[in-house]
């Protein structure tokens, strides 16, 4: 446990045990991800002396933290959390027993990292992230975190990340996390965390998500309940079990004078599930699937309709007959309501077949419903708060009489969610390992294999050739391919995750060369819709590490 004698904090700083506990606690693991790698669980030498420098900053008088590990190496190298937290305390007992009148003792100044300031050109209110984690409008909230939004602030005394989960959004609580917010942040008014909010809704993806990021399973609100008892679900209390065992009530009942130490900090998040609702995929699969009769000609046209269909187009062709069996026609006239932001009975998703509607998320100043983009033929709208069991995030409205296909929620889950989810589990780890989509959150890669289509070619067969247009990049799973420009081998592929054709879509321009199965090989494809929409596109995604960008492009 780290040390600070509480005899030498002023009087003036009124803490309770837990909060001072909890406060260094937050400090220490802070610097351990401040200077650790990237994803590393451990620290080497250079690292380790530069956050105990940090902390020794915070104290008075001289102090000399090289000269410490010099004559007093860990023995523990590459250093875990607990090494560090031994050495700097035995530095602490160090510098006390050689300092005197007292110059060796910690002070109250904190050695945490200085929260992120806001850009000059950011115009970010609190109130409008406020009202764009509301909205659940990720992309304005993303905006306003990447200008300098501070992700740990508490406006009114309350966190955002707290303001996040009473909607509901995973993914937006997510986002928060991913930007530094306190995930043991407690609002003033009542000492609930957002891991207790999303308790008292019964929200098991969301208390999933939030232990797998280390959340405090012990910690209590005002009235001293812990999630667990804020809870009716038994799924809920199964997982908060789960994330107790595993850690997360380490810090429920800490020594106010030591850092409550979170073990485990190896162990990796678990999975976000895809659905906000407890669900097994194969018992879902395995129950029968919903028939709707309907004229041939209705059939076809559905069909072609869903083949325009992002979600859709790469269904494989039992899939395509799930999907037209189970959706049924719904005409709206122009004006009618189609769905309402905020409706938490959202029972169907739809596809317009003919017609337009408009999207409404939120209101102008004068009142009136704020619009946000018009929809035609082949879009879809309502599965949000399906697969996330949420409120409606935007009102949809009826441009002029349209006619829409329908799906219920079971049928969607059924067909649509278990493909999704068994789509995203086959290349979450695989997306992972591929360099030019680190830089991507874990939600850009699983919209990037939503849209994947699975290619196999035998040996022999040509994936590309030069000179022709290109209208796909691919990603190799498996097997080994030669690649060949103007007659001369140029390149060798076999590591999965190996990427080519991107230079075809980022530069509008023809095949540079000829991609050569030398084994049957497994390949997956976005085309260029998806490459534009999704891959940010490309070369901003590239430009965020100029020089990976110049990697890949003599690539």
């Amino acid at each position: 446990p780290l040390q600070e004698p509480s005899s030498c904090r002023p009087e003036a700083m009124v803490e309770s045990d837990v909060e001072r506990a909890v406060r260094r606690t937050q400090t220490a693991v802070a610097l351990f991800r401040k200077h650790a790698s990237p994803n590393a669980t451990t620290l080497d030498m250079p690292q380790l002396q530069a956050i105990m420098e940090e902390l020794a900053s915070t104290r008075e008088g001289p102090q000399d933290v090289a000269a410490y590990l010099a004559a007093k190496p860990p023995s523990d190298m590459p250093a875990s959390f607990d090494t560090l937290v031994a050495a700097y305390n035995g530095y602490v007992d160090w510098t006390t027993a050689n300092s005197s009148g007292g110059s060796g003792q910690p002070t109250v100044a904190e050695a945490a990292p200085e929260p992120p300031q806001p850009d000059s050109g950011s115009s970010s209110s609190p109130a409008d992230i406020v009202v764009a984690i509301k909205e659940a409008d990720a992309d304005a909230l993303e905006a306003a975190l990447e200008a300098g939004a501070d992700a740990k602030a508490a406006p009114d005394g309350e966190p955002l990340l707290i303001t996040a989960a009473d909607t509901g959004d995973v993914d937006i609580v997510q986002l928060l996390i991913e930007h530094k917010a306190d995930i043991n942040a407690a609002r003033e008014s009542d000492g609930m965390s957002a891991l207790m909010v999303a308790a008292a809704a019964n929200n098991s993806d969301m208390v999933e998500m939030l232990l797998g990021n280390k959340a405090a399973a012990g910690a209590t609100n005002k009235e001293g309940k812990t999630a667990k008892d804020l809870t009716e679900d038994e799924d809920v209390r199964t997982l908060i079990d789960e994330g107790a065992d595993e850690g997360g009530a380490a810090m429920a009942a800490p020594d106010p004078n030591k850092l409550a130490i979170m073990p485990n900090l190896a162990r990796p998040p678990r999975r976000v599930s895809v659905s906000a609702e407890s669900m097994d995929p194969s018992k879902v699969a395995a129950t029968e699937k919903k028939v709707i009769d309907k004229p041939e000609e209705d059939k076809k046209r559905l069909s072609a309709t869903l083949a325009r269909c992002f979600l859709f187009k790469n269904a494989d062709e039992g899939q395509a007959t799930d999907l037209v069996n189970a959706m049924y026609e719904v005409r709206k006239s122009a004006g009618e309501d189609i769905i309402v932001q905020g409706d938490r009975d959202a029972n169907e998703f739809f596809v317009v077949d003919s017609g337009e509607v408009d999207v409404f998320k939120g209101k102008n100043d004068d009142g009136s419903d704020k619009h946000m983009i018009t929809l035609g033929p082949g879009t879809i709208f309502g599965e949000l708060a399906l697969m996330y069991n949420t409120p409606r995030a935007a009102t949809v409205r009826a441009k002029d009489d349209v006619i829409l296909w329908a799906m219920d929620r079971d049928s969607f889950k059924q067909i649509v969610l278990v493909q999704t989810m068994q789509k995203r589990l086959k290349y979450e780890s695989f997306l992972e390992k591929v360099e030019l989509l680190q830089d991507l959150s874990q939600y850009e890669r699983a919209t990037i294999a939503d849209s994947f289509r699975e290619q196999k070619f035998a040996e022999g067969t040509d994936l590309i050739t030069e000179g022709d247009v290109g209208n796909d990049m691919y990603f190799l799973v498996s097997g080994t391919l030669e690649a060949y420009a103007k007659g001369e081998h140029v390149a060798h592929y076999e590591e999965p995750g190996a990427y080519f054709g991107e230079l075809a879509l980022l530069n509008d321009e023809t095949r540079r060369a000829t991609l050569k199965a030398t084994s049957d090989c497994e390949v997956v494809a976005l085309d260029r819709p998806a490459f534009e929409r999704l891959m940010g596109p490309v070369k901003e995604v590239l430009k965020r590490n100029t020089e990976k960008y110049d990697k890949f492009i003599n690539n």
